[in-house]
C-alpha cells in the first residue's frame, strides 16, 4: 500500500521494476489525520505486507500507534523521512543515498543509523539489475590507490 501524503508515486515505474499493479493499492488522503488512520489500518491488515508513506510530521503517539499496528499485523511499515527528522519508536532507521551506477545498475549506500541493539554505522552498497530487477548487495571496497608504498628495508 501507498500512501500518497506529498509525492506521487510513478506506479509506471513500479511496473516496471516488476511489481504487478494488481498488487498496489494506492491511498490518497486529504490530510494528516486520514494519513495516520490509512497507515494504521494498513499495518494491522494480514494482507497487506509492506506500507509506505511520508508524513509531514509525526509525533510520539502516532509512531507508537504505527509501530503496535505494524506488530499486529505482521506487516512493514515504511516511513520516508529526511535524516533530522527521527522517529523513536522505528525498530532501525536506515540512512539511504543515492551511489554511482552505470547504464545496467541503480545503486544506494544504505547505513544502519538505528537498530535496538544493532551495530550501527555499518554500510552496504544496495544494486538494482534495471534489466532483470534483480536486487543484491555488492561489497564495499576500499581505495587503495593513495596507500603507502612498501618501505625499503636495508639488511
Amino acid at each position: 500500500m501507498w500512501c500518497e501524503t506529498v509525492t506521487n508515486l510513478n506506479a509506471q515505474a513500479l511496473v516496471f521494476a516488476g511489481l504487478p499493479p494488481n498488487q498496489l493499492y494506492r491511498v490518497r488522503p486529504r490530510n494528516h489525520r486520514e494519513a495516520i488512520w490509512a497507515m494504521t489500518e494498513a499495518l494491522r491488515c494480514r494482507g497487506i505486507r509492506v506500507a509506505i508513506a511520508m508524513p509531514m510530521r509525526l509525533n510520539d503517539v502516532e509512531a507508537r500507534r504505527l509501530q503496535l499496528a505494524a506488530e499486529r499485523g505482521g506487516g512493514i511499515g515504511i516511513l520516508l523521512r529526511r535524516p533530522h527528522e527521527t522517529i523513536h519508536a522505528a525498530r532501525t532507521r536506515w540512512l539511504v543515498k543515492p551511489a554511482l551506477g552505470d547504464a545496467l545498475t541503480q545503486r544506494w549506500h544504505v547505513e544502519l543509523i538505528h537498530g535496538h541493539g544493532r551495530p550501527t554505522g555499518q554500510s552496504f552498497l544496495l544494486e538494482v539489475n534495471r534489466e532483470t530487477h534483480h536486487v543484491r548487495e555488492i561489497a564495499i571496497v576500499a581505495d587503495r590507490s593513495a596507500a603507502s608504498t612498501p618501505a625499503i628495508v636495508a639488511g
